[in-house]
């Protein structure tokens, strides 16, 4: 019996040196073949980051913050430590079309209060209306402009 993530494997190595005809790609390809799996969770937890975007509009998460039953907080604090992305230009851009402040070069904690605050001003709310004890996704972002 010849073990399937072996032949996998030998699939991929040889994609990758150029020894695969086109028509067995495309089959491969169309079976759902994953040529680089690194890559494929790149791609994963970058959706995690739109989703997240989408619901609290900033990339700046708390590290237990999940998305798409992906642990995006704790992925977006590992993409940010220093030399993580060096020479990834490409992910740094993608991340950046999300978010043009995921890593900003203030504290992720104000980054989150400035955010939930446009988002209300942006929804019709009055910065006058955002008094403390008016929270979003857990933020007091009232007693966060008092100070």
């Amino acid at each position: 019996m010849y073990p399937l993530g072996h032949w996998v494997s030998e699939q991929r190595k040889a994609y990758a040196a150029g020894r695969m005809e086109g028509g067995r790609v495309e089959r491969l390809e169309l079976l759902g073949m994953v040529w680089d799996p690194l890559d494929a969770v790149w791609e994963e937890n970058l959706a995690a980051c739109r989703e997240y975007f989408e619901h609290h509009g900033t990339l700046a998460a708390p590290r237990t913050a999940t998305a798409l039953d992906r642990q995006v907080g704790q992925w977006l604090s590992n993409q940010r430590r220093p030399g993580v992305l060096a020479g990834r230009t490409e992910r740094v851009e993608a991340l950046g079309a999300i978010d043009p402040d995921w890593n900003p070069g203030w504290p992720l904690e104000w980054q989150r209060h400035y955010a939930a605050v446009r988002v209300c001003v942006q929804g019709g709310a009055k910065l006058s209306d955002l008094l403390p004890g008016v929270t979003i996704h857990g933020l007091d972002v009232g007693r966060w402009l008092e100070r």
